[in-house]
Parts: structure tokens; sequence; C-alpha cells
């Protein structure tokens, strides 16, 4: 076999590489940032295909919206 032909072998490898270090950068982005919630991975035929990011909002008692009456 010639160099040529594992040429584009060694590109998809890249490719792959750089698409999982977006993948991995886009997953710890999303749990840096989140305070409260969770992330979620979709994953189909072993390749991931979306990441959510469910973020949930805390209220201490004295200022739940649940409650009017203890706001100022």
């Amino acid at each position: 076999m010639s160099e040529q032909s594992f040429a584009p072998n060694q590109i998809s490898l890249n490719r792959d590489e750089r698409t999982m270090q977006q993948l991995i950068s886009e997953i710890l982005s999303a749990l840096n940032k989140l305070r409260y919630g969770s992330v979620e991975i979709t994953v189909h035929n072993s390749k991931i295909v979306q990441i959510e990011k469910k973020e949930k909002l805390r209220f201490d008692k004295e200022r739940s919206i649940a409650n009017p009456s203890n706001h100022q």
C-alpha cells in the first residue's frame, strides 16, 4: 500500500478526534454553568446526537414565588 492510501484514514481519525474534543468541551461547559439540574446526553447508534441541559431555579422560603406574602 502507498502512503496515499493511509492519508484518508488519518484525516478521518483527526476529524473524529476533533469532534470528540468538541463534544467533551460542550458537556463540560454545560456542567460548569449548572448550579441545580441535569445534563442529558442522547446517543443513537453509538454516536452522541444531543446534549440537553435542564436547569432548576431554587428559591429559599423567604423569597418563594409560591408564597407572595413574604415578598417585600
